[in-house]
């Protein structure tokens, strides 16, 4: 049995990145915090769990030099696509299926937008050819909910800056334009 089938994923062999296993380990620590919240029903304290166990999981491969979140990709910037999660797993494959995205970009970590609230650091950047025109959704936030209740506080008001950053600094018909959406077809609605 290799690992490929004990887990149903692949794995791509890899160096060991701190800044990934950090970045896990924090992401582990919110979802057990999260899980310990009063008045949570049991369902959302069984995912929270279950995304703080496979963060763990996560960082357990990546320290022994293997990365299980990486989609290969023809119109992405980059041959393969790391994603944070199964949301945005499904979205980067949806955007290589979609005729009307010309390029995209999952943004690293070190592309934020400054908020009175921290950092925010958006998703994507997606270059789209709609009636002709290309047009630059220069962010796309792709959280698992629309839905403001289910996320932190912070990260609702984050959101709502970025959204406000990129209206206020558009130029024109073609400025680049926030859209928050889960999926590639409530995306295809703004275009």
């Amino acid at each position: 049995m290799t690992l490929k089938n004990l887990l149903g994923i692949s794995v791509d062999a890899v160096q060991a990145d701190k800044g990934l296993v950090a970045k896990l380990l924090a992401a582990a620590q919110r979802n057990i915090a999260d899980a310990q919240l009063a008045g949570l029903s049991a369902e959302n304290r069984f995912d929270a769990a279950y995304k703080a166990i496979m963060q763990v999981a996560m960082v357990a491969l990546n320290a022994n030099g293997y990365l299980t979140n990486m989609l290969e990709a023809t119109k992405s910037v980059h041959e393969k696509v790391v994603y944070d999660s199964d949301t945005e797993r499904g979205f980067a494959g949806d955007l290589e299926k979609n005729t009307a995205v010309k390029l995209y970009a999952k943004l690293p970590g070190w592309f934020t937008v400054p908020t009175p609230l921290g950092n925010y650091n958006p998703d994507w950047a997606v270059l789209v050819n709609a009636d002709g025109t290309d047009r630059l959704y220069f962010v796309v936030e792709t959280k698992s909910t629309l839905f403001d209740d289910a996320l932190r506080d912070a990260e609702v008001a984050k959101i709502a800056c970025g959204r406000e950053h990129f209206a206020t600094i558009a130029e024109g018909a073609d400025a680049a334009k926030f859209v928050r959406a889960t999926t590639v077809d409530a995306f295809s609605k703004h275009w």
